[in-house]
């Protein structure tokens, strides 16, 4: 119910509507996704020069080595688990995070009888910050 009252003030005010909890959580989930992606292949060689599979070799060396022995693909080998893992993570991250500033524009708006906020300040931004924490450690626990 104080989501629609929040609504109903901005656009009343002529400001932007919040952005919804299925768009953040997806946003964060596309965004763990993506930063799996990138993130891998590097993860990949540095587990491989750790447990000693090529002594010797630079990181592009045994970038090399896995791209002519196993192909680009083979860069993503074991991919799975991460994904499975960190885009769940990133998407309660990005939805906490939507949640935390829904709760500073309704504290805003409804106990210090304020205006809707337009921009945020940084200690909002801060608390909105934290409050993200909350959903993303009862998952991670």
């Amino acid at each position: 119910r104080f989501q629609q009252q929040v609504t109903e003030r901005m656009v009343k005010d002529k400001s932007t509507a919040p952005v919804s909890g299925l768009r953040s959580l997806l946003s964060g989930g596309f965004g763990g996704i993506c930063a799996v992606l990138v993130g891998h292949p590097l993860d990949l060689i540095k587990v491989r020069m750790q447990t000693g599979v090529s002594s010797g070799k630079s990181v592009f060396g045994m970038m090399q080595k896995i791209v002519v022995n196993e192909g680009v693909f083979g860069l993503y080998r074991g991919i799975s688990a991460p994904l499975v893992a960190m885009a769940p993570m990133y998407a309660v991250s990005f939805w906490g995070y939507d949640m935390g500033k829904r709760l500073i524009c309704w504290w805003e708006v409804n106990i210090r009888k304020g205006a809707p906020i337009q921009e945020y300040s940084i200690g909002q931004i801060c608390v909105a910050g934290g409050l993200s924490s909350l959903p993303t450690t009862i998952l991670m626990a």
